[in-house]
Formats: C-alpha cells, sequence, structure tokens
C-alpha cells in the first residue's frame, strides 16, 4: 500500500495494489464520508478487484499520522486529478 497526499489541495490517493497503469481502472465509485467533510473515491479495474482510493478533503476523512508518512506531492493538479494513478 501507498499513500501519495497533496497537502495544498488536501487530496490523498491510497494505492492498494503497486504500478496502478494509466487507464487500469475503468470503474468508479464516489461516496460521501459520514460526519465529514469529505469524498472517497474507489478505482476498480476491469474484473472488479479494488485498485485505489482517492480522498477528496484528506485531512478530515483520514488519520493524521498516515498523511504524515505518506509521500508528498506538491500538487496532484487540477482537483481530483492524479497524473501518477488513474
Amino acid at each position: 500500500m501507498q499513500i501519495e497526499y497533496d497537502r495544498e489541495n488536501d487530496v490523498a490517493y491510497v494505492s492498494l495494489v503497486p504500478g496502478i497503469e494509466d487507464g487500469a481502472a475503468v470503474s468508479q465509485v464516489t461516496v460521501g464520508a459520514p460526519g465529514v467533510e469529505a469524498e472517497l473515491t474507489l478505482d476498480f479495474d476491469a474484473s472488479g478487484q479494488l485498485l485505489g482510493i482517492e480522498v477528496l478533503g484528506a485531512r478530515a476523512a483520514l488519520p493524521a499520522e498516515l498523511l504524515a508518512g505518506g509521500e508528498a506531492r506538491q500538487s496532484f493538479g487540477p482537483k481530483g486529478a492524479l497524473p501518477s494513478c488513474p
């Protein structure tokens, strides 16, 4: 598992499998996090395997220790656009 965190936009991506290729996520499911201002997008491959989770509003939804240990990114680009991940 790898965590990338963009502090500026408060967006995190939790990769559950190594080396997610561009276009590997063919299906996404977006859900709100109960009780906090956050949105999670689950990325699935063609066989239904969960590849990763994008978290908008990461500080509200994830433990600070998890974000502190994540690979820092200056910026993912536009909110929700993760260039290295699907």
